[in-house]
């Protein structure tokens, strides 16, 4: 028996493709801003954005770190939700899209080296 590709399942990586692609454009448009305004130095400058995670989770953590350097403060979970959805980065079919987000963010403040930290109840900053 052959191992064929179906339609599907190729115009299916070629969707993820363009979206990947959509998000390295961003992210480069992002870093040149961020090069640009390099003479006003604020307090989220010093940590790098890598955008090329391919889990879900990981597309997760990567807005929420661009959301907290494009407004240069901490973000709420609402803020976080929004972000996603403007970005196309789904959450998946859930009923509960912040019950998702919170399982998300309390997985990565739990690795060994977490990227973002908790300030209060529903909010997030960068770990510095």
């Amino acid at each position: 028996m052959k191992n064929v590709i179906d339609l599907e399942t190729l115009e299916a990586q070629l969707k993820q493709l363009d979206f990947e692609r959509e998000l390295l454009l961003k992210y480069i448009a992002f870093r040149k801003e961020q090069l640009n305004g390099q003479q006003h130095e604020n307090a989220h400058s010093h940590t790098n954005v890598e955008t090329t995670s391919y889990s879900v989770r990981g597309r997760v953590v990567d807005a929420t770190i661009e959301l907290i350097h494009k407004l240069r403060r901490q973000v709420t979970n609402s803020e976080i939700l929004n972000h996603l959805e403007e970005n196309n980065i789904s959450l998946g079919n859930a009923k509960n899209k912040q019950t998702v987000l919170a399982a998300i963010l309390s997985q990565e403040l739990k690795k060994k080296n977490p990227r973002l930290k908790k300030v209060a109840r529903g909010t997030f900053d960068i770990k510095r």
